[in-house]
């Protein structure tokens, strides 16, 4: 059975143990306990090599980043220095400019989500562009909305 909290594993391993010192086969701990024979061995395993220590539950560390602190600095100084400075066409930055331009300095290959997360780590957020036309004019906006789209929902 799997169990959720680090308390109740750490408990259940003070229990294995304290059975396997009460002279119980491995089997017979493994039906106490809901585990398998393997993962009871397994366990008392790591004990005779680790001690008290394989009691406690270990966090899994992950990989390790593949830019470091230095280079996130440095990836956030090109993003300031704008998107045309980097020869692109409008000064704007998207994820996938961004991918290729960590790709082309510092030789680093990450998914376009994974860019997102830097970005944000670094403090960008993301933001939509605007649909509204720049070009439009209030007044005319408004006589469109109140003359012309009452005819046609009429239609």
């Amino acid at each position: 059975m799997r169990l959720k909290s680090d308390s109740a594993i750490e408990y259940r391993r003070q229990l294995m143990l304290k059975l396997h010192q009460e002279g119980k086969t491995q089997q017979e701990i493994a039906d106490t306990v809901g585990l398998s024979q393997s993962k009871v061995s397994v366990f008392l395993t790591s004990y005779r090599l680790e001690g008290e220590n394989s009691i406690k539950v270990k966090k899994a560390k992950g990989n390790l980043p593949r830019l470091s602190t230095e280079q996130i600095q440095e990836l956030k100084s090109l993003l300031e220095q704008g998107a045309e400075f980097h020869e692109y066409e409008s000064n704007h930055w998207d994820r996938k400019r961004v991918k290729d331009l960590i790709e082309v300095h510092f030789g680093v290959s990450y998914s376009v989500h994974q860019v997102g997360n830097i970005l944000k780590k670094i403090g960008y957020t993301v933001q939509k562009c605007m649909i509204k036309d720049y070009r439009q004019s209030k007044e005319k906006v408004d006589d469109f909305l109140t003359n012309k789209v009452p005819d046609i929902k009429k239609r």
